[in-house]
């Protein structure tokens, strides 16, 4: 009898300690972390019990992403529905709720650069379950691991290795525009959706870089990849380059202005729309004191068009602000432009990237012409990264 006492006893204290968890992780920790945040004039929405803003936040994707807008519409109001809507209503100095944890709207260029620098004290969340899938390489490392194996790879992305390279990219481009090629009429023309052979292109140059003579098993390890992805995305939410139209070839002399407009272009829509960096010891940011717990939001999109940086024109298209290079297009606001990221975990793969943009584009020049067709439907949507919903319809004409 006693026996069963001891046990009913035990049994009843580990109940009440795993109820005490429960309680503090759904509300006592949240409520405290909200005070914290308020006492310093940080302005959102109150916490409600477990999912925060994450029905709100679904409803507006979801209605968001059900129709194309025009090619002048605010693509911000697409992509991130929610958190143009709540710095649109509580101000820069706001925060939202992924659950039961705050996020930190953080605008300012000079706690950014902060943030990015002190990458050991704000680390990326741990993965969703189903992200795990895909970003198991360096880009979810964190600390000691992270910095040797960002060592060992900063070696192969060198740029006096990437000139290596280009054979590579040529040969990759010339088999898509081989492709393009049997695709057109009589005429000479076609319409074509290029997004598939464009989100291609990076795997095919990788699987022959990488991969050597094994290249047809590298371009499978890649497709499986981008099929996982998909399959990702649609799990995790159970919570495009707009166009330009060039007439010459590329030569040398180009360079410069095919490097503003693609820099422009990653201001426009860069690849991510908001990195999420987590607060896990008590920090300090500025004024601000972050509690462990807290998350920090950096959007990306958000600050790539904010006027009170880039000017009363930052929503259009202007690649003559870089006419002069990054440092003199974002001013005094070092980290205002960051595409790729900035400080020592800025993208490894930005060169490589560039690169292989400008060869693609050079080698398209050469024997195409092209302009959007009537077809397209304007509808950036997150998939991971920014990506037309619907597809990039061009109509394309053969030089001859």
């Amino acid at each position: 009898m006693r026996l069963i006492s001891v046990a009913f006893s035990f049994a009843f204290i580990t109940i009440l300690i795993y109820a005490w968890r429960l309680l503090n992780w759904v509300w006592l920790r949240p409520k405290k972390l909200e005070r914290c945040l308020r006492q310093q004039s940080l302005t959102g929405n109150s916490y409600r019990l477990l999912h925060g803003d994450f029905k709100e936040m679904s409803r507006m994707i979801k209605e968001a992403t059900s129709r194309p807008i025009s090619l002048s519409d605010d693509i911000v109001q697409r992509v991130q529905p929610f958190f143009d809507h709540s710095i649109k209503k509580y101000g820069k100095n706001s925060f939202v709720w992924l659950g039961p944890k705050p996020v930190v709207n953080i605008m300012e260029p000079e706690l950014i650069r902060d943030i990015f620098l002190k990458h050991n004290t704000f680390q990326k969340p741990l993965p969703h379950p189903v992200r795990k899938l895909l970003v198991l390489g360096i880009a979810a490392l964190e600390g000691e691991q992270w910095s040797n194996r960002r060592k060992i790879i900063n070696q192969a992305f060198h740029l006096e290795k990437l000139k290596n390279m280009v054979s590579a990219f040529q040969l990759s481009c010339s088999d898509m525009v081989h492709q393009w090629e049997k695709k057109l009429s009589e005429d000479g023309s076609c319409e074509l959706d290029i997004w598939p052979y464009l989100e291609n292109l990076t795997g095919d140059v990788i699987s022959r870089t990488a991969f050597g003579s094994n290249y047809e098993e590298g371009r499978r390890i890649f497709q499986l990849q981008k099929e996982q992805a998909r399959l990702a995305v649609r799990v995790m939410r159970s919570v495009y380059v707009p166009g330009w139209r060039c007439h010459e070839k590329m030569q040398e002399n180009h360079l410069k202005i095919v490097t503003m407009i693609f820099h422009e272009v990653l201001r426009l829509y860069p690849p991510v729309s908001v990195l999420i960096r987590s607060v896990f010891a008590d920090s300090q940011v500025g004024r601000l004191y972050l509690q462990n717990g807290v998350q920090i939001a950096l959007p990306i999109i958000l600050i790539h068009h904010d006027q009170d940086i880039w000017g009363e024109d930052a929503k259009e298209f202007n690649p003559e602000r870089f006419s002069e290079g990054v440092s003199k297009a974002v001013k005094n606001h070092q980290a205002s432009f960051f595409p790729f990221g900035y400080g020592p975990r800025i993208c490894v793969g930005q060169n490589f990237a560039m690169m292989e943009a400008k060869i693609a584009l050079a080698m398209i020049l050469q024997r195409f012409s092209f302009e959007l067709s009537p077809s397209y439907a304007h509808a950036p949507i997150n998939v991971i990264t920014i990506q037309p919903q619907y597809g990039a319809q061009l109509i394309l004409r053969k030089h001859y």
